[in-house]
């Protein structure tokens, strides 16, 4: 009973670095630059120019 009380009072005053809430830098949420919204050239809308609408000679109707 001795030796559990001791190991009682050795772990209620003695904090270990492990046990106690320490903020880790992997855990704490820090803003990673592939993990932000980044708007990417390939991923925005950008008009194509073979994906627009462009009148064909071929396809508009000749007179």
């Amino acid at each position: 009973m001795t030796e559990i009380f001791n190991e009682s009072q050795d772990k209620t005053f003695s904090p270990k670095p492990e046990s106690r809430p320490n903020p880790k830098p992997e855990s704490r949420p820090s803003p990673k630059p592939e993990s932000r919204p980044s708007p990417k050239p390939e991923s925005r809308p950008s008009p194509k120019p073979e994906s627009r609408p462009s009148p064909k000679p071929e396809s508009r109707p000749i007179d």
